[in-house]
């Protein structure tokens, strides 16, 4: 695993919760990922929801608000409705 030394706490819960979701699911591998769109946009809604969660809980609204739009714009990317 590499991680950026700039990366914020949030951004490695939500790499975390992929490692979570992924062991949850007997880890799959990559490829099932990838042809599932599913399945991608249930684990991409977890981590996202985990990073939302954190801004919450510590108040800031404006960044929650941010990662809302950034998941939305994630799923738009896995369904190609972009």
């Amino acid at each position: 695993m590499i991680l950026d030394p700039d990366a914020s706490y949030s951004a490695l819960k939500h790499e975390y919760q992929h490692y979570l979701d992924d062991k949850a699911n007997g880890h799959p591998g990559f490829s099932e990922y990838l042809k599932n769109q599913d399945f991608q946009a249930e684990m991409e809604i977890n981590a996202y929801n985990k990073e939302i969660e954190i801004a919450n809980d510590f108040g800031n609204k404006e960044l929650a608000n941010e990662l809302e739009q950034l998941k939305q714009n994630e799923l738009n990317r896995i369904y190609e409705r972009e």
